[in-house]
Parts: C-alpha cells; sequence; structure tokens
C-alpha cells in the first residue's frame, strides 16, 4: 500500500511539474516531462476504478480536444502564437496524454467503456504531437513592450530612456529626426539601418537605427551630432523579433504622406510606420493602423513625428496607406518590417 501510494504521489508531483514548466514558459520541458510520465504511468497500469475511469476519460477526451483545436487555429489560420496559445495547448496536452494514461491503461482484466477509451487515447496522442508541433515550428507574433519619446531643440545630445519592460533579447526601434550638418552618431552597439532627407536641401534627416538589448543595457541612449541643432526622436522595444528589414523609405513635400502597396517577405509580420514632418502638423492614420505615438517639437526647431502600426495581414502584399495630414514642409515615412523569432 505505501508503495502504491507513493508511486501515485510521485506520479502527481511530475504532473503538476510539467504543467508548472509551462506556465513558465518552458512548454517544451513540460510537455516531454509529460511523455515520460505518461509512459511510466504505462508501464505501472495502476489500477482505477471504473467510474472514476470514465471520468478520466472524459476530461482526457475534451483536453486533447482542446489541444487539436489551438494547435490548428496557430498553424492553419493565424500562421503563429502567443505566449496565450502556447500555455494553452500545453496545458491541455500534459492534461489530456497523462490523465488518459491513467485511464486507457488499466489492468487487463479491468472492463472499461472501449469506444470512449479509444477515442479520448486518439485525441490525447494526436493533440500532444500537435502541441510538440506548435512549440517547435510555430513562431511567436513580435510584441510590443512599450515606447519612449523626446527632442531637443537646439543641443548636441537627444537622450532617450530605455523603453520600460525591455528584456534581454528584445530589439529596440529608434527613428530621429535632426537637422543640421554632419553625421549622427549613435550609442554604442546601435546600426544604422536607413537614413533619408526630409527636406531638399538635406539639411534635415530622418534616421533608423536597431539594437538587440542584453543584460547590461543602460538607462538611456544618447544620439548625438557635433554642432547643436533640433533633434526628435521616438523608440520602441519589441520581443520575438528575428530580424528587422526596411521595407520602403518615402518622402515629399507638403500634400498627403502616401505609402504604395508593398511585399512582405512574412505575412505574420507587423509592419512600423515611422512618419516625421519637418514643421508641426497632425498625423491621423487611416483604418488599420494603430498609433502607438506621436510627438512634436514646436520651439526654433519644428517637427511632428508619428509611429503607426499595421499588424499582421497575413498575406504578402500589403495595400498602400496615407497618413491624413498637411506638413508645411517635408515629410519623411519609413516602413520596416518586423520578422518573428
Amino acid at each position: 500500500m505505501r508503495t502504491r501510494n507513493a508511486v501515485a504521489v510521485a506520479l502527481a508531483v511530475a504532473t503538476l511539474l510539467a504543467l508548472v514548466l509551462v506556465l513558465v514558459g518552458f512548454p517544451l520541458s513540460g510537455l516531454l516531462l509529460a511523455a515520460v510520465t505518461a509512459m511510466v504511468v504505462g508501464v505501472l497500469r495502476p489500477a482505477t476504478p471504473p467510474r472514476p475511469r470514465r471520468a478520466l476519460l472524459g476530461v482526457g477526451l475534451v483536453a486533447g480536444l482542446l489541444a487539436l483545436v489551438v494547435a490548428v487555429a496557430d498553424v492553419v489560420v493565424r500562421g503563429h502564437r502567443s505566449t496565450l496559445s502556447t500555455g494553452l495547448v500545453g496545458l491541455a496536452a500534459v492534461l489530456a496524454v497523462v490523465l488518459v494514461a491513467l485511464a486507457a491503461l488499466p489492468p487487463s482484466a479491468a472492463p472499461g467503456p472501449t469506444v470512449l477509451r479509444r477515442t479520448a487515447a486518439t485525441l490525447a496522442v494526436v493533440g500532444f504531437i500537435c502541441a510538440i508541433v506548435v512549440v517547435l515550428t510555430v513562431p511567436f507574433l513580435p510584441g510590443l513592450r512599450s515606447v519612449g519619446y523626446d527632442s531637443v531643440d537646439p543641443g548636441t545630445d537627444l537622450v532617450l530612456s530605455r523603453p520600460p519592460g525591455t528584456e534581454d533579447g528584445d530589439v529596440l526601434v529608434a527613428q530621429i529626426h535632426y537637422r543640421g550638418p554632419g553625421a549622427l552618431r549613435a550609442p554604442q552597439g546601435w546600426t544604422r539601418i536607413a537614413a533619408t532627407p526630409v527636406t531638399p536641401d538635406g539639411a534635415e534627416t530622418a534616421e533608423l537605427w536597431t539594437h538587440v538589448a542584453d543584460s547590461e543595457e543602460p538607462a538611456t541612449y544618447a544620439f548625438s551630432t557635433d554642432l547643436p541643432g533640433g533633434k526628435i526622436g521616438g523608440i520602441t522595444s519589441w520581443s520575438n523579433v528575428a530580424t528587422v528589414v526596411v521595407r520602403s523609405e518615402e518622402k515629399g513635400q507638403g500634400g498627403s504622406m502616401a505609402v504604395p502597396a508593398l511585399t512582405v517577405e512574412t505575412s505574420t509580420a507587423p509592419l512600423l510606420y515611422y512618419a516625421t514632418t519637418a514643421g508641426v502638423t497632425r498625423m491621423d492614420p487611416p483604418t488599420g493602423l494603430a498609433e502607438q505615438f506621436q510627438t512634436s517639437s514646436d520651439g526654433v526647431f519644428k517637427a511632428s513625428m508619428a509611429l503607426e502600426v499595421r499588424g499582421p495581414t497575413g498575406a504578402e502584399d500589403v495595400d498602400p496607406v496615407s497618413l491624413a495630414a498637411t506638413p508645411a514642409g517635408g515629410w519623411v515615412v519609413q516602413v520596416v518590417e518586423l520578422d518573428p523569432t
């Protein structure tokens, strides 16, 4: 009896640990532990009374079906997974495979509902395999941690604070609009990916910079020029980003701030529309774009900046965009694609 109780406690602890691993962000480890637990149950074949066995089979069947449905939604419908869907498919698969192992593999002499047993076992195995496929092959959708922005008028340094919540491995994207001659210098570890003149004479320039955060990030980042001049900038922090690809650099004078139709590399990648103008104006995004920030400098240096984000479209061809604005001078819209990990 003591041995039987010890085995039951060990199996319960292993199942609970597998569920905890899924919840804290280690779904593959939790699924593998659940598989080992199910195999141990298959070897030991503990006796389960008929009534509890039916209940376990019923719960395991539902859990297996849930894992299958969530996995299909991530793989076929959305093409990406979220923290919520990963946790849900992992929890369902763990419960399905362990509960069905307990109830579908009773001692050979024990009677049981054959149809229910076979159905539950099939769904548990299929749901578990689908969960493994999701964890190993389906990318996370890039997620916005937070944003920040500031301006200086005039000055040699534009200091932007690290976006709150930034973690090791996150990708930072910054747009800096500055006036004056000479090159813009970024902190160590930053890479310039675009530089577009805002005005015809080249007196003002918009640049895009990226950086991968590590465990020793500073609290602020200073973007500098040798001579004082007006500067405005915005910075965002993103999780689950593999690469940042510039898809478009549009510029113009007055009128509508238009971006033509684009072709993206990954249909699950969000597009970031970094817009800035020489002059103070309000930029209104069309339907389908979500504004993350908008700010202006209204001193000697007059400029406006905004970030509009289009979520994954599920298609490689993206419709054109026009920001409703009345810029007095030049404008630039730089579009980047965030490819998921």
